[in-house]
């Protein structure tokens, strides 16, 4: 059951978000359930459903927007909302999952849409909400939604805390599912402001209370200002495999050995990354992003067993110390991989918890599925005692066949899942985070982040905000649906990868339809936000971008790695993936680096390193306000203004049809590039 309540009142006659009441009838035999769909990243964890009686209800305020929705317990069974008879496959790359439709608002824009007159209650605009309202490094972005059609155009009236006032045009800068969104930049911190709209040449004011309302609109007291993980290039660096020597094993075709062999630790160590950082200084990389280093029975090591202990295959803390000061001495940052969601059965609060049962202080750490201990089957106990005690290595086949007694990782006994509503949780993961911290790491990337609920992302979010240390969410879809400058500062942005992969290799969709995604994106966030976050087109669980790609695509690439540079955010590169190094799946796409050099595709290189070179050059690209406005079924442009400068990219055509002076001309691939001054 998906029902819409109305929306969020945010004056007598001014509205936000929508209120929706989810419910659904309690399965047997379930202790913990969820509702899952793109804005908990089509993953459990985020939302729990709260039980009254034989069903689970949650209140939520959703933004407009078609979603798919299902729920899911503790085992990860799936429970389809029957009482909603609409469904539709859902798909994140290749898994798949039949779920239910809702229209959140949609239909009340299009009902809207297909009327005749002004319809108050659907001009949306909340100034708490940084989608709408966010200041920045001198400037305030100011922006509005309306029905599609209705206004013919809307001035901003406001007043700068120097008590001056202004008059700004706004722009549509795009129109989707019924609703024009609109959006002015004034170069000034605003204080507060009106809105006029102008409807069929009668102009409306729209100001706290709403329509007809002179009351002023007063935002959130906050400025935003230009942060070093605004706009950096990043490099994601897997510690096993990075600095390893080139290894037969990329040459061999995949088959069982080669998947058994990826699958161990193949010697990469924190010595040896340091030993390669000249090829980062060189490439023009500004921060490393490293996935887990701490000890842990896998190579890859989410499956931690203590937070702050480095694993012995990679070195220790002395080791750890020298890489970062090598990194700062190269004027690099560093973000840690911090595994939230779960820790291995070996991590001594797990250990404990079973040892002790209710009487452990650790017992309410984890979810456990039973009252106490001595409700587990004795064998079914003995046998994860046996895989504790030979360091969680190798799952005893006995369990492989049944499901553990404690809320886990996709049902793995390996990755036992933390009790995020226990606040001493939440204070061992900060209390981790500081430790590293202590030692100079920069910045924070949360393991399946899109699983924690939003009170413990918050409390996590706001103990490091003020420490200038980003806090970077894992998010597999949905990154609009999370509310930056709240509960994290960005995310890895899968679903722009998608959009990219799409649009320039696989030609699924059109350029109208790519805009339209890539721009509703940017404008359900605050721009500094948006410069936040992670983008990319690989990383160490999708496969490698030249193999999806292809020899037949190949041009198609290198439009994809310039779109991935010219646009807001912080563009990543996957160890290896700027030498042309190829890879299927996990863990084809995990296989060594190659530092071989007469085996690295150059032509990848050298663009790759032309593009950082831009990117480094010119602000716009870093700091720049986007436009994007499709020319036609496979031509777009992109506009990026900063200050007194302009980047126009013509993708797929060209004319000269900008304003100021041209500074400087690049045609690469399908674009041509211009840098004007203003």
């Amino acid at each position: 059951m998906l029902v819409i309540l109305g929306r969020q009142r945010l004056g007598a006659k001014r509205f936000g978000r929508n209120r929706v009441l989810i419910g659904y009838k309690w399965p047997q035999n379930t202790r913990y359930l969820y509702i899952v769909s793109e804005f908990t990243s089509l993953f459990p964890g985020r939302i729990k459903l709260l039980r009254k009686g034989d069903r689970g209800y949650r209140e939520m305020l959703l933004r407009d927007d078609i979603y798919h929705y299902f729920f899911v317990n503790e085992f990860f069974d799936v429970f389809l909302d029957h009482e909603n008879p609409v469904f539709e496959k859902v798909c994140i790359d290749n898994w798949c999952q039949e779920a239910s439709i809702a229209k959140v608002g949609i239909e009340q824009f299009e009902q809207a849409f297909n009327e005749s007159g002004i319809h108050p209650e659907l001009i949306i605009h909340d100034e708490h909400d940084p989608a709408y309202f966010t200041r920045y490094a001198g400037h305030s972005i100011i922006r509005i939604n309306t029905v599609e059609n209705e206004v013919d155009f809307i001035n901003v009236k406001y007043r700068c805390s120097d008590n001056s006032i202004g008059i700004a045009p706004m722009d549509k800068v795009l129109t989707h599912n019924f609703q024009d969104y609109w959006q002015a930049v004034i170069n000034c911190n605003v204080k507060h402001y009106v809105f006029l709209l102008n409807v069929s040449g009668n102009e409306k004011v729209f100001g706290a209370d709403g329509i007809d309302s002179n009351t002023p609109i007063v935002p959130k007291d906050r400025n935003n200002d230009i942060r070093w993980w605004h706009g950096t290039i990043y490099y994601l660096i897997f510690p096993d495999r990075y600095g390893v020597s080139f290894s037969s094993i990329n040459e061999r075709p995949d088959n069982n050995t080669e998947i058994i062999k990826l699958r161990q630790h193949l010697g990469g160590n924190i010595r040896t990354i340091i030993e390669k950082l000249e090829h980062l200084q060189n490439l023009g990389i500004e921060t490393v992003y490293m996935t887990p280093i701490y000890k842990a029975p896998s190579y890859h090591r989410y499956d931690v067993i203590d937070h702050r202990e480095i694993d012995d295959l990679l070195g220790d803390i002395n080791d750890f110390k020298r890489l970062l000061e090598n990194l700062h001495k190269r004027d690099m940052k560093i973000i840690l991989d911090i595994v939230v969601n779960h820790t291995s059965p070996c991590a001594k609060m797990f250990i404990e918890a079973i040892r002790e049962g209710k009487n452990s202080r650790y017992w309410d750490w984890y979810r456990f599925l039973v009252n106490n201990i001595s409700e587990v089957d004795c064998t079914l106990l003995e046998n994860l005692v046996r895989y504790i005690e030979n360091g969680c290595r190798e799952l005893p086949a006995a369990l492989r066949s049944e499901k553990p007694f404690y809320e886990s990782f996709f049902n793995y006994w390996g990755m036992a899942k933390l009790n995020h509503d226990n606040e001493n949780v939440i204070e061992y993961l900060i209390d981790t985070m500081s430790y590293w911290s202590g030692y100079g790491v920069d910045g924070f990337r949360l393991d399946v982040g899109h699983a924690l609920p939003d009170d413990a992302l918050k409390k996590i979010y706001n103990y490091f905000a003020v420490k200038d240390k980003p806090v970077i969410l894992e998010v597999m879809m949905g990154n609009e649906h999370y509310d930056y400058g709240a509960v994290a500062e960005s995310s890895m942005n899968y679903d722009l990868r998608r959009y990219i992969i799409d649009f320039f290799i696989y030609k699924k969709i059109t350029a109208y339809e790519f805009v339209s995604l890539v721009m509703k994106q940017y404008l359900r966030m605050g721009h500094p936000y948006a410069l936040s976050m992670y983008n990319l087109l690989g990383s160490h669980d999708t496969p490698r971008i030249k193999s999806i790609a292809g020899k037949d695509r190949y041009s198609d690439l290198m439009d994809a790695y310039t779109f991935l540079f010219l646009i807001h955010g912080s563009p990543s590169i996957y160890y290896g993936d700027e030498i042309g190094m190829e890879g299927g799946h996990d863990p084809y796409c995990r296989k060594p680096m190659i530092w071989d050099s007469s085996k690295w595709d150059k032509t990848i290189y050298n663009y790759v390193r032309h593009l950082i070179y831009l990117r480094k050059k010119w602000d716009v690209l870093r700091y720049g306000f986007t436009l994007l406005r499709a020319k036609d079924a496979r031509s777009f442009i992109i506009e990026r203004r900063w200050k007194n400068n302009l980047m126009i990219a013509n993708y797929g055509f060209d004319e000269e049809n900008y304003e100021g002076r041209m500074i400087e001309k690049f045609v690469i691939g399908k674009y041509t590039i211009r840098f004007v001054k203003l």
